[in-house]
């Protein structure tokens, strides 16, 4: 079916696009770049961790700022992943501008800590794999918005 055939039989409703979407602008391709991109944030590396969380997040935080969903299953959903989003970017800029920072122990574990220059909570830790194993809830939302939303332009152009 050519675009132009589309668009005059969708010239009445809401679904219509000014550009066809290509191949990598279904949500499967979101699911699976963030399943791919999860497993490189797990690739430890002392000094990139932060930086590697910070673009895992962003991307998926704009995505979900950047639609309203209609259906209240689907605003829940979009509000619990961008409310866990947020609060990946924030740490990710925290540990960016050496706020939290992470300690590896002579007996192999990995910790997050906050900077020795704050008064108050510096003895506080928390075990990096516990974060990274928190953030595979950004890959399950990721992996759900397949099945509970589709575009307006997918339901027109992929059929």
């Amino acid at each position: 079916m050519k675009f132009n055939t589309i668009e005059k039989e969708c010239s009445n409703c809401s679904c219509v696009v000014a550009d066809m979407p290509g191949k990598f602008a279904h949500l499967g391709f979101r699911a699976f770049y963030v399943v791919i991109a999860y497993f490189v944030l797990g690739y430890f590396r002392n000094d990139g961790f932060f930086t590697s969380m910070f673009l895992f997040a962003l991307p998926l935080g704009l995505d979900y700022l950047s639609f309203t969903p209609r259906t209240k299953i689907r605003r829940i959903i979009r509000n619990i992943a961008l409310i866990l989003n947020v609060f990946w970017i924030i740490i990710g800029i925290l540990g960016l501008m050496g706020i939290i920072y992470i300690i590896k122990e002579e007996n192999g574990n990995i910790f997050i800590s906050l900077a020795d220059a704050y008064l108050v909570g510096t003895q506080i830790r928390l075990q990096l794999s516990t974060l990274f194993i928190a953030m595979i809830s950004s890959v399950v939302f990721a992996i759900m918005d397949v099945f509970v939303y589709q575009y307006p332009a997918e339901k027109v152009f992929i059929t």
